[in-house]
């Protein structure tokens, strides 16, 4: 999800390299390029924390989806019936 959402942010992967070897190294050091400046510092913060190396230190889906950013767009796009039959069986669900 981390590289998606780096993709949606820079237009292009977090992850480049010229041959496989030195994007598997990139890959495992976490060497991206910041998103561009325009995005929020929470937006830019998500994106670090979803590409974080270690995956015990990445915010699983019910973290991410009660993130008080998260929280304010999915209100902002979903009435509360639609809310609660979408995310039910999340951490939305309350």
């Amino acid at each position: 999800m981390g590289v998606m959402l780096y993709e949606l942010c820079a237009l292009k992967p977090p992850f480049d390299a010229s041959s496989i070897p030195l994007l598997t190294m990139k890959i495992i050091r976490g060497a991206y390029n910041p998103i561009p400046g325009s995005f929020s510092p929470e937006i830019k913060g998500l994106v670090k924390q979803m590409l974080e190396v270690r995956a015990d230190r990445r915010p699983d889906v019910n973290k991410i989806l009660s993130m008080p950013l998260i929280q304010k767009r999915i209100k902002g796009f979903l009435n509360e019936t639609v809310m609660k039959d979408e995310f039910s069986h999340t951490v939305l669900h309350k």
